[in-house]
């Protein structure tokens, strides 16, 4: 029995762990920057505070590797839930802007060592079936924490402050640290196990889909359309709360929007990883784009003051913004040699981080210099349909598109 559920148990511990490096850190952020301007921050302040978070993220990706081969996946991982707790206890004793950066920073950390790409590795090793399945529960975990915290944190500001907040995630995290210690091991011969499915190693069934080997041209296909769902997703979500503040909605609109983002969000990466296990990647990927795509244009709809409008961009945003995590790993996976698979998927997710990085205080700045978000909401669906374009291109010259499997 404990053979066939500590697999399991282990995809849940990376749930856990991307609730915390990638949900809290950076998925449910959003809830305290309305609250960061209304303390006495500008729009480029607040918003600077993200640009900050993510060149230390994008600096810790590049460093990823030799920072878990230096530690071993079971240390590198509590001790890196240990950065973002110090993080948040930082945060909640900021009273000055600087100290806000240093906080940011450590963040950044959090969530470039805490991301997607460790799961993948200690799934690789506790996996020889359902491993995109089992990665799309796992990368699911910062939808959990966009479903659980943002009316839980909006709760608490109202009724106490947000340095309040910022210590319950700071507590969060220390909860973490601890079960990730207890449960995770480095692979399933330590454990004494063996890995889910290994009595189907020998079958005929691709555990990933491997790729025959990218192009430099369709590399760099690939990389653009990372550039622009960089561009084009995070930014947009972390300023929802500000943008639905200067259209005058309720306050509390916006964290059940962002909870709502986190729901489909669990949903889409979940599901995301059943139907590329059963379906052609390229048909998953064309729908997700296109949930991308009508949830920004929704975004711009919502100016017209209709309500309705930013719950339906939260359910198709939800679910589509799964292709910049489990996506990414998949589209390397689908398309690249099994040599190159995680040092593309890094370099995807480098891109990816960067754009959000260069792009993070771009909102802030627009709002400030032209009076709204909206411009920025406007832009962002053009860029993805673009590199959607991208990447179906790149499918289609594989062989991969418009055809089974």
């Amino acid at each position: 029995m404990r053979r066939k559920i500590y697999p399991w148990i282990i995809c849940l511990m990376s749930t856990l762990l991307i609730s915390c490096c990638m949900g809290i850190t950076n998925g449910t952020f959003s809830v305290f920057q309305p609250y960061l301007v209304e303390s006495g921050l500008t729009n480029t302040q607040a918003s600077m505070i993200l640009t900050v978070r993510n060149i230390f993220g994008c600096l810790a990706i590049a460093f990823s590797s030799q920072y878990y081969e230096h530690m071993g996946l079971r240390r590198g991982m509590t001790w890196n839930v240990c950065i973002g707790m110090i993080a948040f206890v930082i945060y909640s004793a900021a009273r000055i802007y600087p100290v806000f950066m240093i906080g940011a920073a450590m963040s950044g950390i959090c969530y470039g060592w805490g991301g997607i790409l460790p799961a993948s590795m200690l799934i690789r090793r506790w996996f020889k079936k359902n491993r995109t399945l089992a990665l799309g529960i796992s990368g699911s975990g910062s939808g959990v924490a966009m479903l659980i915290l943002p009316v839980l944190l909006t709760s608490v500001i109202e009724n106490k402050d947000m340095y309040a907040a910022f210590r319950l995630d700071a507590l969060l995290m220390a909860i973490t640290a601890v079960l990730l210690y207890l449960t995770i091991r480095e692979s399933p011969e330590e454990a004494g196990l063996m890995p889910w499915g290994y009595e189907e190693e020998n079958e005929k069934r691709k555990v990933v889909n491997e790729g025959a080997g990218l192009t430099s041209g369709e590399y760099a296909m690939l990389l653009v359309s990372m550039l622009f769902m960089g561009i084009s997703t995070q930014p947009e979500v972390n300023h929802i709360s500000v943008y639905f503040h200067e259209l005058s909605f309720d306050p509390m609109l916006a964290p059940r929007t962002i909870s709502v983002i986190g729901f489909f969000l669990i949903i889409g990466k979940c599901v995301y990883g059943y139907l590329v296990d059963i379906f052609q990647a390229f048909y998953v990927n064309l729908v997700y784009f296109l949930g991308i795509i009508a949830g920004l244009f929704f975004l711009v709809l919502c100016k017209s003051g209709n309500t309705v409008f930013a719950y339906m961009a939260s359910v198709t945003l939800g679910y589509g913004t799964s292709l910049a995590t489990v996506g990414m790993m998949s589209i390397a996976g689908d398309l690249e040699t099994p040599e190159k698979y995680m040092r593309t998927g890094k370099y995807f997710q480098l891109i990816y981080l960067g754009a959000v990085l260069v792009f993070s205080a771009v909102p802030g700045i627009v709002a400030d210099a032209a009076g709204s978000y909206l411009p920025v909401y406007i832009l962002a669906p053009c860029l993805m349909i673009i590199g959607m374009i991208l990447v179906q291109t790149v499918y289609i010259r594989h062989g991969k598109g418009f055809i089974h499997k």
